[in-house]
């Protein structure tokens, strides 16, 4: 083997050290970021369930409180007719 040849072999096998430097840093990067993907999905979903949750509880409350709304207008236009007489 010549000079030439052998600083090219050695040139191409830094030149591959560093390739898989960066792609053994990139994947380790890479499985972070799914990770933090993956947390941030399960709070999406403990956010939306407990949305669901909060409107359904509404959604059970929304017809008693009408009436107890309809009622209470109804004594308060009565206190206000009591009052006028």
């Amino acid at each position: 083997m010549d000079s030439a040849t052998q600083a090219l072999v050695i040139i191409n096998s830094i030149v591959l050290i560093l390739f898989l430097v960066l792609a053994i840093i990139a994947t380790v990067k890479l499985i972070k970021l799914i990770n933090e993907l993956k947390l941030i999905a399960s709070r999406a979903e403990k956010v939306a369930e407990n949305v669901e949750e909060a409107a359904n509880a509404f959604k059970k409350t929304a017809g008693p409180l009408a009436v107890l709304k309809f009622i209470s207008s109804v004594v308060s236009q009565a206190q206000k007719s009591r009052k006028k007489e």
